[in-house]
């Protein structure tokens, strides 16, 4: 009996001077009667070291025994040491840039603010009953974005759900639904223009903003149907270049999403631990010193590496075990 993997939160990054990229995912599990893997690795989170890029962080999370298990490489990926074992399930985190003492997270769906570097925290008053995705502008943290689900109770459908893209531009003292939606799993907004906005959605590819959120646009020309985008990041440097990561693999636009194209090249085919299932690509880093180093988390095959924008990965799981 094995387990098939389905994506539960969305990413979200540090950013921030002295600060690193974090992307982390979360999943569930269900049996299945597929014959069994010889060794399974699956990544939700990678973590680059913003001053040191070729140190790296990763965390493997296991609903089974609610743990997380944490590896770091001094060398770029080429060998992995046990780091840290912890409990918890935190699905997002984002870091003030200006102020490193404020931080932000999502805790058990709700999304929490910490002006003391985390030593107390207050959940963010939102209109919302859940947050499920959270992002933040670089240059000016008081401009922030979250998805919101509200439970709906109704007497004729009963219990329901209704989500929506919210924005906040005074650190959210104050939110304003910008888009009614139900499907939203990630969103990032563009280092160098913070009218631009991405959601990466459940079946819909990306929905991007160029006006602050006021409008919304669907740009998935080149990206396979009904596939969820389980991550959505922005290079650092170029942002007209974006990376996002689906069960197909991995793909890449440089025009701000009008356009998609693969770059999944040493990406394995298919799941071997799922025998007819191409693996899901759970979770991207991009190496801010060096935009071209990208690193992939899948669900199974362990962790990637790309040297070069993406056009070539390879494996580099050497000292992670395997998982049952």
């Amino acid at each position: 009996m094995t387990r098939v993997v389905f994506l539960l939160f969305s990413i979200i990054f540090f950013v921030g001077i002295n600060i690193v990229n974090v992307i982390f995912i979360g999943y569930a599990q269900v049996e299945l009667s597929v014959a069994p893997h010889p060794c399974r690795r699956m990544i939700n989170s990678i973590i680059i070291d913003k001053e040191r890029g070729e140190t790296v962080y990763i965390k493997n999370f296991t609903t089974r025994d609610n743990i997380i298990v944490g590896y770091k490489s001094i060398n770029g990926g080429e060998m992995w040491d046990n780091m840290i074992d912890e409990t918890g399930r935190v699905a997002a985190v984002i870091q003030n840039p200006n102020n490193a003492s404020i931080i932000y997270n999502i805790i058990d769906n709700k999304l929490n603010k910490s002006t003391n570097n985390g030593k107390n925290w207050v959940v963010v008053n939102g209109t919302w009953d859940k947050s499920a995705a959270f992002a933040a502008y670089q240059k000016n943290p008081k401009i922030l974005y979250a998805y919101g689900i509200n439970e709906i109770k109704d007497y004729y459908w009963g219990k329901y759900e209704r989500g929506g893209i919210y924005k906040s531009v005074n650190e959210g003292s104050i939110w304003n639904l910008m888009l009614p939606a139900n499907d939203i799993k990630n969103l990032a907004i563009d280092p160098d223009n913070p009218d631009i906005i991405y959601a990466g959605t459940l079946y819909q590819g990306v929905y991007r903003s160029i006006d602050g959120g006021k409008q919304w646009n669907t740009v998935k020309n080149g990206l396979p149907a009904y596939e969820p985008i389980n991550v959505l990041e922005i290079d650092p440097a170029h942002s007209n270049t974006i990376y996002i990561g689906t069960r197909s693999g991995v793909f890449k636009s440089n025009d701000r999403g009008l356009s998609w194209y693969s770059v999944s090249y040493g990406l394995p085919s298919r799941n071997t631990y799922q025998k007819y299932s191409n693996p899901l690509v759970l979770t991207l880093a991009i190496n801010t010193q060096n935009p071209a180093i990208i690193y992939a988390g899948t669900s199974y095959e362990g962790v990637f590496k790309s040297t070069n924008g993406g056009e070539l990965w390879n494996q580099i799981n050497e000292g992670i075990p395997c998982s049952d």
